[in-house]
């Protein structure tokens, strides 16, 4: 048998020859084989490495979504609550505005007064309370709560009618354009009590502007004193609470049904209205007013128009008028500002705080606003 060499190689057995194809030796077929075996473990670890690096990178950005979609949830169920108290806040707001019926307590300078509370749906809890900025202008503030605690305060510029403050601004028992020289005004005893009627000699700002009263004046430019400039004795209108509004909110209408005894509160009437039996309240006619014969009013008259007080008639109060006032030799105007302040008192569908018309939202109010 012959030996083995590079290239072509002759192999003899029994007289017979082979050719093998040439290749590398045997040995060198080995160590490629081991190199192979060798390799192939670390190129599965680096692919391996890869692999688990990619699986991080995408847990890495499915963590961020997740994180991201939680946090808007969260951002989002934030702002629900926020929107939810809010409009708890506004909602305690108009309860309060359709419900109050009283004279404010609060003190101008002084923290706020607590005026009403409640529970809405959902269990959401409300509270109102009022700063009193001046005489009759007020700031409400509504505050509520979630039941998961998100708080919200809501202001409000609000229009509350003070009686002293309405009496006030009269200076003067008779107010008209054109009184009437056969007109009886007695004004002797102005501050002092009367039938029903408590003395008022004690409120001071009432005690100034009456202390020295006179009969008759004209229309002030602005008579309701705090009433939108401009206006005058023909536009009945107690402060911001013009005809159409005092018309809605009154408790008797004329002409109507004959009048029981007692106060009775806002009365109102249009064209010509006629008053022929004893009344007492808040008497406002868009339009002219006779005060028949033996007839009486006690309390405060506004009247657009002229007023006659006929045969031994009596207005004891405060009267002003957007015309003529005439009167029978024997009927008289007993002056008596405590009268008016009886009547505005008494007449409960006044007494209310009244939102100003446009813009008397306050926006969002600090915590720590007293």
């Amino acid at each position: 048998m012959g030996g083995l060499r590079r290239g072509a190689v002759v192999v003899s057995m029994d007289g017979m020859e082979s050719r093998v194809k040439s290749g590398p030796p045997l040995h060198r077929r080995g160590e490629e084989s081991d190199r192979v075996r060798d390799e192939a473990p670390g190129q599965g670890g680096f692919a391996l490495v890869f692999v688990l690096l990619g699986m991080l990178a995408v847990l890495g950005i499915a963590s961020a979504a997740v994180a991201t979609a939680v946090g808007q949830a969260r951002s989002a169920a934030a702002a629900g609550n926020v929107v939810h108290a809010r409009a708890g806040a506004r909602a305690g707001l108009e309860r309060t505005l359709t419900q109050v019926r009283d004279t404010s307590r609060a003190v101008v300078g002084a923290a706020a007064v607590p005026l009403a509370a409640g529970e809405l749906s959902a269990h959401m809890a409300w509270s109102v309370a009022a700063i009193r900025l001046s005489a009759e202008f007020h700031l409400l503030i509504g505050e509520a709560r979630t039941p998961n605690g998100v708080p919200w305060r809501e202001g409000r510029i609000a229009w509350w009618m003070d009686p002293v403050a309405r009496v006030a601004a009269h200076r003067a028992v008779v107010e008209s354009p054109g009184a009437g020289a056969g007109v009886t005004v007695e004004v002797d005893s102005l501050l002092a009590a009367r039938p029903r009627v408590p003395s008022c000699g004690h409120v001071a700002d009432i005690a100034r502007a009456f202390g020295d009263a006179v009969p008759f004046r004209g229309c002030p430019p602005s008579p309701g004193g705090g009433s939108p400039a401009g206006s005058g004795c023909a536009d009945v209108r107690l402060g911001w609470l013009d005809w159409p509004r005092l018309r809605e909110m009154a408790d008797r209408t004329l002409p109507g049904p004959a009048f029981p005894s007692g106060w009775l509160g806002l009365v109102v009437g249009s064209g010509n209205v006629v008053v022929d039996a004893a009344g007492a309240g808040v008497l406002v006619v868009d339009g002219d007013l006779t005060l028949g014969a033996g007839s009486s009013w006690t309390g405060l008259a506004l009247v657009s128009g002229t007023v006659a007080l006929r045969g031994s008639s009596r207005l004891l109060g405060l009267l002003r008028a957007g015309g003529s006032v005439v009167a029978a030799p024997d009927a008289v105007v007993d002056g008596s500002p405590c009268a008016a302040l009886e009547s505005l008192r008494r007449a409960r569908a006044l007494l209310r705080p009244v939102a100003l018309p446009g813009r008397s939202w306050a926006g969002p109010i600090s915590p720590g606003a007293k």
